[in-house]
């Protein structure tokens, strides 16, 4: 049923904003009932939009506005519905995409990193800065480390001091390099 879904993102990357919340109304009908009313909701929304604009109430550029909210507001539910889906598929046993759960493109910005980011503070304190250092981190694409090396290149090249003072200059500089197998 995840294919349901995935047909209606594809509607909204088409701009068929009626026909993916028709889809999604219906996919909420059969398999996420307590969101039918939101997805109802939006659709209602939709036509009250269509309308204003079809009456001139609305200029192009506010109707695109509202379209614009529309579409997020239908993401969100989209997001929803998935995870709907996902914690029922765990519960019920089964997995989503070929026995791995599937994880989100912001997965990697979710980690709690801060145990990892105090040990490579002390191992780098401990050495002398004058040489150059160079680190790797070892894993799969799905250990997300991306995230990880960004924010520990931005705090080494002074990124995360003080915005509101450019100025402010650091003991060293870093230099990034990313490289894939």
């Amino acid at each position: 049923m995840a294919q349901g879904l995935k047909h209606i993102e594809q509607f909204l990357v088409e701009s068929k904003t009626k026909e993916a919340l028709e889809g999604l109304q219906e996919w909420t009908r059969v398999k996420y009932p307590e969101k039918l009313d939101e997805a109802t909701l939006q659709l209602s929304r939709y036509h009250m939009v269509k309308n204003q604009f079809g009456k001139g109430l609305l200029t192009l550029q506010e109707h695109m506005a509202e379209m614009m909210k529309l579409n997020s507001g239908i993401l969100l539910l989209l997001e929803d519905c998935k995870a709907h889906l996902e914690r029922s598929s765990a519960d019920s046993g089964g997995s989503m995409e070929g026995g791995k759960a599937a994880l989100n493109e912001y997965h990697s910005y979710t980690c709690d990193r801060t145990e990892h980011s105090d040990a490579f503070r002390e191992h780098f304190a401990k050495l002398s800065i004058e040489r150059k250092q160079f680190y790797y981190l070892f894993g799969g694409d799905m250990h997300s480390h991306e995230g990880f090396f960004r924010r520990i290149s931005y705090d080494l090249e002074g990124r995360l001091l003080d915005y509101l003072n450019p100025d402010l200059a650091t003991s060293c500089t870093a230099l990034q390099l990313e490289m894939t197998f």
